[in-house]
């Protein structure tokens, strides 16, 4: 009877880490996926349908990654890759272009964990230089809480005051905190509208996926290489640190395979999780190494019942002052703008030419249909080479 109460208890840590695992990787971000689909031509049914697919799907891969390893690994959708997508124009083939590219992001991932050569080659990719991308990806969205507070005052102020307080005295529950106070403003238009509100039944839109050159270039590349090097090599880092060895080849194949089977419903990248992945890692989750993977099925049922529930939280911030979701967004990716801006130019040696990688991806040029994560990452190569060279 003892060790019955025991393994409940033991189990019971894991299951609520589990579950702010999820609550905190949602609400984080979900906003920003949701933007970043539309802005690459996506219609706002086929923007929820990618939101509810890729959480559907990376849900689903962590779950089996879980099972097999006996390790809390989770997953998540790729963060950066939905800032990459803010930035970058829409394909001129339009939503089913962007889809293309996805499913060749989610090729290349899972490519990753068969061949050699891109395993390495991903592997050699300069931290600081890719710290640098993602900090320049991450500037023109980064802008857009105190751009907004301009023109909204009365809608972005408050939402920036919760933010800073909760910034000081619970960090991590700084954004959902302000995603509260987003959807009591939300609501409060949504009464004044005089409109019922009810729940909504999640739907998945089937997006017939084009091969197109110019997304590919501009679009699956970029999503590759900032999932890859913020996401994906970040996460295996950060279950290493923990002291566990996550199996390279089956990892890069289930986020490979997620991505590929949710693209298609308009999902951009499924990948390890590196932003919550330490909420199921450390202890909260207990001390008992053999039961913190029950962390990650906690977390998939979670994620599960936010993605049927996607549906109607979107019809409640279709109601948000002008300027809220994109403050939303903006503040959910303060503090990995901070943290990778302040690494890559702290790395003295290379500061001069990550600083050259930053400004190229704000600054949104495309050349010669690569878009400017990707120009940005190519001349971050050739910098460091001559850097190092020299």
């Amino acid at each position: 009877m003892r060790l019955t109460g025991l393994m409940k208890k033991d189990i019971a840590s894991p299951v609520a880490a589990g579950l702010v695992t999820a609550v905190v990787g949602f609400s984080s971000s979900f906003v920003l996926v949701l933007e970043g689909l539309k802005h690459v031509g996506a219609s706002p049914q086929q923007a929820l349908s990618g939101l509810i697919a890729v959480t559907l799907a990376f849900s689903a891969g962590m779950t089996w990654l879980a099972w097999r390893t006996r390790v809390p690994m989770t997953m998540a959708w790729s963060t950066p890759g939905a800032a990459l997508l803010l930035t970058t124009a829409a394909p001129s083939t339009g939503f089913a272009g962007a889809v293309g590219a996805f499913l060749v992001c989610g090729a290349l991932v899972a490519l990753c964990g068969v061949v050699k050569p891109l395993e390495r080659f991903v592997m050699t990719m300069p931290v600081s230089l890719t710290q640098a991308l993602l900090a320049g990806v991450l500037v023109p969205i980064c802008v857009q809480p105190f751009a907004s507070a301009g023109r909204s005052p009365a809608a972005i102020l408050p939402l920036l005051a919760v933010y800073a307080l909760m910034s000081l005295w619970a960090p991590r529950w700084a954004v959902p905190a302000v995603l509260l106070v987003a959807l009591v403003e939300s609501a409060a238009g949504f009464a004044a509208s005089g409109r019922p509100w009810a729940w909504t039944p999640p739907q998945l839109v089937l997006t017939a996926p084009v091969l197109d050159l110019q997304a590919i270039l501009s679009i699956g590349l970029g999503l590759f290489i900032v999932t890859m090097a913020a996401q994906n090599l970040t996460g295996i880092g950060v279950l290493r640190s923990f002291g566990h060895t996550p199996p390279w080849r089956a990892s890069m194949l289930t986020c490979g395979l997620a991505s590929a089977a949710g693209a298609p419903f308009g999902a951009h990248a499924s990948n390890l999780s590196s932003l919550s992945a330490a909420i199921a890692l450390g202890e909260m989750s207990g001390r008992d190494p053999r039961t913190k993977w029950w962390a990650t099925p906690a977390a998939a049922a979670v994620y599960l019942l936010l993605a049927l529930s996607a549906a109607s939280l979107v019809v409640l911030m279709a109601e948000a002052p002008e300027g809220v979701m994109a403050a939303l967004a903006g503040l959910a990716l303060l503090p990995t703008f901070s943290s990778n801006s302040a690494a890559a130019l702290a790395d003295r040696r290379f500061a001069a030419a990550n600083g050259v990688v930053l400004l190229i991806g704000a600054s949104g040029v495309t050349i010669a249909g690569f878009s400017s994560s990707v120009v940005a990452f190519a001349t971050g190569l050739v910098l460091h080479a001559v850097v190092r060279r020299r």
